[in-house]
């Protein structure tokens, strides 16, 4: 996309991207997740989950992905010394794949304590495999990402401790309210990237967090 937004740019056409960035551009600014940051609440979270100390492993939808990738970096640099990392496995964003992944991943470490899910497919597939008869009893802290009907049913049913939550309407919101002063007001943004933050969404606040 960089060729196409650095195009727009030297045509007069404002050009910012949301959701997803592209860094590598002359883009005016991102609104949106900041990955690395979001990845470090969820260490933040699991740490308090776990107690300060356990094995944990992390399931990510692609090993090539950047922004999965800044969210597994956030996480390594805030869980804490006394969490070890035993492995990172890959869904490919596949759900049916995912099933195979997170059963492989609890029965090659049946002393794990928890599982950071750093995309959408991980809370569900790890969720659905960990309610099978042969992990009966098996108490795993699970920390998610994003908000999929199975990952709520699973905060309900107890089987996921917390999901962090993204805010798209918001990143919507703040895409047209800044276009509109830059392009209105000679707006000049003092930051390359607005962070919409993540939600920690618990049993507590499943009923009432906004996005």
């Amino acid at each position: 996309m960089v060729p196409v937004i650095n195009d727009g740019l030297s045509k007069g056409i404002l050009m910012l991207t949301f959701d997803s960035d592209s860094p590598d551009s002359d883009r005016a600014m991102y609104i949106g997740t900041d990955n690395r940051t979001a990845g470090m609440v969820q260490g933040d979270t699991m740490r308090e989950a776990l107690g300060g100390s356990g094995k944990v492993g992390i399931i990510t939808g692609g090993l090539g992905a950047l922004n999965l990738n800044e969210r597994i970096d956030g996480f390594r640099e805030t869980v804490g010394a006394d969490i070890e990392i035993v492995e990172v496995v890959a869904t490919d964003d596949d759900l049916q794949k995912g099933l195979g992944v997170s059963e492989a991943l609890l029965r090659a470490h049946p002393d794990l304590n928890g599982v950071a899910c750093v995309s959408a497919t991980g809370g569900p597939t790890l969720a659905q495999v960990i309610q099978g008869p042969d992990f009966e009893g098996r108490e795993i802290g699970i920390v998610a990402f994003e908000d999929r009907e199975e990952t709520v049913r699973a905060i309900e049913d107890g089987i996921i401790t917390a999901t962090m939550v993204q805010r798209p309407v918001q990143m919507g919101s703040l895409s047209i309210s800044q276009s509109y002063e830059i392009l209105t007001q000679g707006f000049v943004p003092e930051c390359a990237l607005l962070d919409t933050g993540v939600t920690v969404v618990t049993l507590e606040n499943l009923d009432s967090y906004t996005k």
